[in-house]
């Protein structure tokens, strides 16, 4: 008994790279490979699977997975795992230093009880690791496990698993969480710092994915204010006057150069994430934003941005997974849906203890590069030529994240108001712009 992994591509050969021995075969839909070898393992069709590998564990390796979901639940085959389930960067490449990082860290607890909340191929990889340690531990799983299953990964695996109901929750043992599902109380006792999360990676990846040049604008402006300008329809040139006139610190982010010939205003930080600006972008970003620059590592760091730049790390994760991290913005955070989320995560860094938000109105159209979308209408040239150079905007996961941000925000005594006028931003408390000078 071992693992059959779905896909026979770069993220099957990443999730090989984990298990090696323990893999059996690779199963292919692609014709061209069937009956091929990868990584010395036989790629076999899903028929084959079933009438010679049925007892082994199948590892769904590809991101968009629904139509082998599908395929898998008509034939009543239960016994798999969820690539998506897993931290995107144990994925998305093969980082044995992760799982090293984490080792390293857990034999702090070796002499304790350990529950390990998250059943996912993950939730394996830590588990052999605390197993290696020789510690006490119980996987528990986040949602109902059949018997079967279970008994199938303790054949497997040798590892015991329950699940949230048996917990012992005033117990002295340590709760370490590696699950990413959705869910109130495990995002609640990691906030109270009652459970530790080990699902978001920042202080276990490789010294490559941090910048540590970030660490010098920890507490930078620490119990000041600071205003953050999005890109939103209802920005007017006039309150960014004020903010001008008042010095007024500000963060701002992707687009916002299209209003520089008609005010003063400019932002102090500057901050981008998408791949798309980028790729189609970044000569206008270079050109024209003189501000310090937080760009995210989706950037491909060619030379058309190469002044007062500090690139951070964003972990990108299926949106059906927990928002998680932000906690200490030089280590990254987990991908918030906008780049709103990740200037809130750096004000909070630097130690602003009030944070207002202009333009942030997010109640886009469908058509997200409908010139009613943002306050420079038909300037964007670039975008009207280009429809790819838009990324969608999932209105639900940005609001989701920004409900994360405010109980962090809470957590660490920081006041953020949104003083947007109008706009469908709901989560934070409302005030009006002009009541604030």
């Amino acid at each position: 008994m071992g693992y059959v992994i779905w896909g026979a591509g770069r993220r099957g050969g990443n999730l090989y790279g984990y298990f090696r021995d323990d893999v059996e075969a690779f199963i292919e839909s692609n014709p061209e490979k069937i009956g091929e070898k990868y990584f010395g393992k036989p790629v076999i069709s899903f028929e084959d699977y079933c009438e010679k590998y049925a007892k082994d564990m199948i590892i769904i390796s590809p991101a968009d997975d629904e139509a082998i979901l599908e395929i898998l639940l008509q034939n009543e085959i239960f016994h798999f795992f969820r690539s998506n389930e897993c931290p995107w960067e144990v994925v998305e490449m093969y980082e044995p230093e992760i799982l090293e990082n984490i080792g390293n860290h857990i034999q702090r607890y070796i002499n304790r009880k350990i529950y390990l909340i998250g059943l996912s191929i993950y939730g394996i990889l830590v588990a052999r690791i605390l197993k290696l340690l020789g510690c006490d531990y119980l996987l528990i799983s986040e949602r109902k496990c059949e018997p079967q299953f279970c008994t199938r990964i303790y054949e497997q695996e040798g590892v015991r698993i329950s699940v949230m109901d048996c917990l012992n929750r005033g117990s002295d043992a340590e709760f370490l969480v590696v699950s990413g599902e959705k869910n109130h109380e495990i995002t609640d006792k990691i906030m109270s710092g009652t459970w530790e999360d080990l699902f978001f990676l920042g202080k276990f990846l490789p010294k490559r994915f941090i910048n540590s040049e970030i660490c010098q604008f920890k507490n930078k402006h620490k119990n000041k204010r600071c205003f953050i300008v999005a890109t939103g329809p209802s920005v007017r040139m006039e309150d960014l006057a004020v903010l001008w006139r008042h010095h007024e610190l500000c963060i701002s982010m992707n687009k916002i150069f299209y209003s520089y010939d008609q005010t003063d205003w400019r932002p102090d930080y500057y901050v981008g994430e998408d791949v798309n600006l980028f790729r189609y972008y970044a000569a206008e970003i270079g050109r024209n934003v003189n501000a310090v620059k937080f760009l995210a590592d989706t950037y491909e760091w060619d030379a058309d941005i190469r002044e007062k730049v500090y690139k951070y790390h964003v972990s990108f994760s299926d949106r059906n997974r927990r928002i998680c991290g932000g906690e200490d913005f030089s280590e990254g955070y987990m991908c918030g849906y906008s780049v709103l989320a990740a200037c809130l995560y750096l004000a909070m860094y630097m130690g602003f203890s009030a944070i207002y938000l202009i333009g942030a109105d997010i109640n886009y159209s469908n058509t997200f590069s409908d010139s009613n979308n943002h306050f420079y209408g038909d300037k964007d040239v670039i975008g009207r030529k280009n429809g790819k150079a838009y990324s969608p905007f999932y209105t639900d996961s940005v609001i989701e994240s920004c409900e994360y941000i405010l109980k962090m925000a809470k957590k660490k005594n920081v006041e953020i108001y949104n003083a947007t006028r109008g706009g469908m931003l709901e989560v934070f408390p409302r005030v009006e712009f002009d009541s604030l000078f």
